[in-house]
């Protein structure tokens, strides 16, 4: 998930950037790790054909790019 904060940065002191930044880094949540999942999940059900349903918890576009 991503966001997205508009500020005019002419009109703000130079600290409140700093600021901003800093608690942008902080408040910034790390996405899962995907690999390590389905390659997981591969290994334990075996040999089969694997298809983007059977990870349906996982983020589709992050599932493809691992299979």
């Amino acid at each position: 998930m991503s966001s997205f904060i508009a500020i005019k940065l002419d009109t703000k002191p130079e600290k409140l950037h700093i600021q901003i930044m800093a608690i942008t880094a902080q408040t910034s949540a790390r996405p899962p790790r995907v690999m390590p999942s389905v390659r997981q999940r591969i290994e334990r059900g075996g040999e089969r054909l694997w298809r983007l349903q059977d990870f349906r918890d996982l983020p589709f576009l992050a599932v493809a790019q691992a299979l």
